[in-house]
């Protein structure tokens, strides 16, 4: 590889280069004294584990970028070429009756907690409420009855 090259890249991929190939004596050193351990050792090193440089990294990220648009807009073509299925109606949900006591259960506990965090003077309020409302359901019935 050439030292033009090399100059190309950031300090941090030459370390990275120089520590994978257990090459001593390069923590002190500059960008261009860096290059030079690197030329001397070149026997030594695989310039395939280099990493790309900012602008490299920067062209294949676009490059990437615009095989998955094609990708996804090819993908879009053939799912719109292909004959549609029915749709399947959904099934609606099926409760056992151990399910649907459970729930019942649920819902009569957190009554009793809601009820006991209310003061007296509102249980009484609220038992006259379903009270009222009862009898006015029993006089609706007896109306329907009637005729």
């Amino acid at each position: 590889m050439r030292r033009d090259e090399l100059e190309k890249h950031p300090r941090s991929n030459l370390i990275d280069l120089i520590q994978q190939h257990n090459i001593k004596g390069y923590s002190k050193l500059n960008k261009t004294q860096l290059i030079d351990l690197i030329i001397k050792n070149k026997s030594k090193i695989d310039f395939s584990k280099l990493l790309p440089t900012s602008a490299e990294q920067k062209e294949l990220k676009k490059f990437l970028k615009e095989e998955d648009k094609k990708d996804t807009m090819k993908k879009e073509k053939e799912e719109k070429e292909k004959p549609k299925k029915k749709q399947k109606k959904k099934k609606k949900e099926e409760f056992s009756i151990e399910d649907i006591k459970k729930a019942q259960d649920r819902m009569d506990k957190r009554e009793r907690e809601r009820r006991k965090r209310l003061t007296p003077a509102q249980r009484k309020a609220e038992d006259d409420k379903k009270k009222k409302e009862h009898e006015d359901f029993i006089a609706f019935l007896e109306t329907l009855t009637e005729d």
